[in-house]
């Protein structure tokens, strides 16, 4: 009996220390869930996709992609400002900052008067650009920014492109803003008489070192020198490809190559935009979409006549535009841009 007796008292203690261990088990799960209560609650504010803005132009440092974003927050200005409906009344500066092009703009908290609503001005820049204008740019990064940030981007930077975006701040909500594309300069602040500015490209004419090594040098036609710039006289005249004059042998290879005027064929990858003939040392100069782009220069060297001086007498340059400034090709044996 007493053997019973043991088995029923071991078995008693086991179930007792089950029991024990569930009630643990149940107290911490609850004390898990009791302990999300008390978790950030979710974020109010207003955020713009980097995603969504470096779309078409990607982000990074080349002169064609988006490096940093300045942004700035205006909220409603009142009656005086004009009706909420309408984007210009939303001239009330409430904050501003600064974010790498793969960084999603985040405003939290923003301060309301009963309308909710927001308008914002985006500037991006391309490194280049960025660097030029670093100091004004990053006054919208500052702890306190000015009310004067917007009018500083404007006047004292050169973007390579903005936008306006409008957003509502929601409670617990961080509310996506709806932008406009990006637009090259300040034509995307259009209600601001935001215009890209005349973006140019140019190439020097007085020497150019040819694929074979020879030096090509500019002897101007007595008189002529300065004119017909940026024409398309004489452009019926064929450029040789530069990629085969490596390969044609040229009259007296070795011996110098003089000319007197320059063809200008300006292109996009295959696509051609502009075909001219300027007299040599006349800069050729041409104004160019305000978009930065890569352009290649087919240059052919030309007689007095209009004739290719030499079969070899011909090379490539290449120039990346910036928005609203005048940007120089750069030549074979230019470390910098065309003399």
């Amino acid at each position: 009996m007493l053997g019973f007796r043991d088995r029923g008292l071991r078995r008693t203690r086991l179930f007792a220390i089950v029991v024990a261990l569930v009630t643990v088990l149940v107290a911490g799960v609850a004390s898990c869930s009791g302990s999300s209560s008390t978790s950030l609650p979710p974020t109010t504010g207003i955020l713009i996709r980097a995603e969504t803005l470096t779309a078409g132009h990607g982000c990074g440092e080349g002169p064609t992609q988006l490096f940093k974003y300045a942004v700035v927050v205006f909220a409603y200005g009142g009656e005086a400002a004009g009706p909420p409906t309408e984007r210009t009344s939303y001239n009330k500066f409430v904050t501003s900052n600064v974010f790498d092009c793969y960084t999603d703009g985040a405003f939290i908290s923003l301060p309301t008067d009963g309308n909710t609503s927001f308008r914002l001005e985006v500037f991006a820049y391309n490194r280049t650009q960025y660097e030029e204008g670093h100091e004004h740019i990053k006054a919208a990064a500052g702890v306190r920014p000015s009310d004067s940030v917007a009018g500083a981007l404007r006047d004292q930077t050169t973007p390579t492109w903005t936008t306006e975006c409008t957003a509502t701040q929601q409670q617990q909500v961080q509310a996506l803003a709806s932008c406009e594309p990006l637009a090259p300069g300040l034509s995307g602040l259009p209600d601001h008489g935001g215009t890209a500015g005349p973006t140019t490209i140019t190439l020097a004419t007085t020497r150019f070192e040819l694929p074979d090594g020879r030096i090509a040098t500019c002897v101007p036609e007595d008189g002529d020198a300065g004119t017909d710039a940026g024409t398309d006289a004489d452009a019926d005249a064929d450029v040789p490809d530069a990629a085969d004059a490596g390969s044609t042998p040229a009259d007296d290879a070795g011996l110098p190559v003089s000319f007197a005027k320059v063809r200008v064929r300006t292109r996009i990858g295959a696509q051609i935009i502009a075909d001219a003939v300027v007299p040599c040392p006349t800069l050729y100069s041409a104004e160019v979409a305000p978009e930065p782009v890569r352009y290649d220069l087919d240059v052919g060297l030309l007689d007095s006549a209009g004739a290719h001086v030499d079969p070899g007498a011909v090379t490539v340059c290449t120039v990346t535009s910036t928005t609203g400034k005048t940007s120089s090709a750069v030549c074979p044996g230019s470390a910098s841009p065309a003399p």
